[in-house]
């Protein structure tokens, strides 16, 4: 009996200090996969990775109803690469603030696509605990810890 009861105290512990650990990402510039962002104030930026080099990158931009509304040439070279985009569509027309994601097309010589990753920014506004598990809010999106590689103060370089 005893023994359940010490097994119970250390499992609220252990959820304590998960807690703690998930709300100390609030304020904080983070950096996680995932190939969604918020276009506002006329851009949207993400950062994408190639495994290896590429003879051939596209990096196409989608609505939320995944229509291609942007698409132009990428970095072929293997690595991390920034990618701003200007909010505008294949016609020039500036579109509407919200939600849009990024894909990386590749080629590697041989027809076979070149592993690649895709990166969002954003600052964590708060962290959601339904379902268990830890969810960060950061620029409207839900993110998971597991997903984030990389975490910075406020205002800082990401």
């Amino acid at each position: 009996m005893k023994r359940n009861k010490n097994l119970e105290n250390l499992a609220t512990l252990t959820s304590f200090n998960g807690i703690n650990s998930a709300v100390g990402y609030i304020g904080k510039d983070i950096i996680a996969e995932q190939s969604e962002a918020t276009l506002e104030n006329g851009q949207a930026s993400w950062l994408y990775e190639l495994a290896n080099k590429s003879v051939d990158t596209k990096l196409v931009v989608r609505d939320e109803a995944g229509k291609v509304v942007h698409q132009e040439p990428g970095n072929l070279d293997a690595g991390a690469h920034e990618f701003t985009w200007n909010g505008t569509d294949v016609n020039g027309n500036v579109l509407a603030p919200g939600r849009y994601s990024l894909a990386v097309v590749t080629n590697d010589g041989n027809d076979e696509a070149v592993d690649t990753r895709v990166f969002m920014r954003g600052k964590v506004d708060g962290v959601d605990f339904n379902g268990g598990d830890a969810m960060l809010d950061a620029g409207g999106f839900a993110v998971p810890i597991s997903a984030v590689l990389s975490v910075r103060p406020d205002g800082g370089v990401v």
